[in-house]
């Protein structure tokens, strides 16, 4: 049980680097048309 408070700081921590990364990306893919163009990657 003494890994557990360690790998829990480790999911979470990847969680928020993540979403914080998408959640950037996702703002500047919303608000910049060049930004759209290069990193949309959605087929149409």
């Amino acid at each position: 049980m003494d890994a557990y408070p360690a790998s829990t700081w480790r999911a979470l921590s990847g969680f928020a680097v993540g979403g914080g990364l998408g959640l950037v990306l996702g703002l500047l893919t919303g608000s910049l048309r060049a930004a759209e163009t290069l990193l949309d990657t959605t087929f149409r």
